[in-house]
């Protein structure tokens, strides 16, 4: 069961991979720049994690998925507005948001 999890889990991650190849193929940034802009989404993954341990001991978990299926949603839906040419500063508001539900 663990070898079937892991490649799931490593593919599941919203927008870490579509991201990555959005920067290098349409922005045009090298695999390193591409790679450094998608630290602050991991920078928010690091400081939410905690968080969602301690939410986890006090909510039920039909709290906790619907609070962040909703967080996810709002972040998707800044994204919705990004074109083919959007600036970096565009995605990070909706990917740091879907990227907090992810835990």
């Amino acid at each position: 069961m663990a070898l079937s999890w892991r490649p799931h889990r490593r593919y599941s991650r919203p927008g870490s991979r579509p991201t990555s190849l959005y920067f290098q193929n349409v922005l045009g940034y090298s695999p390193v720049k591409a790679g450094a802009a998608l630290l602050p989404w991991i920078l928010v993954l690091i400081v939410v994690g905690p968080l969602t341990g301690k939410l986890a001991e006090r909510l039920t978990p039909r709290l906790l998925v619907a609070g962040g299926l909703t967080v996810m949603a709002a972040g998707l839906a800044l994204l919705t507005g990004i074109e083919e040419h959007s600036r970096y500063i565009d995605l990070l508001p909706g990917s740091s948001s879907a990227g907090s539900a992810a835990l």
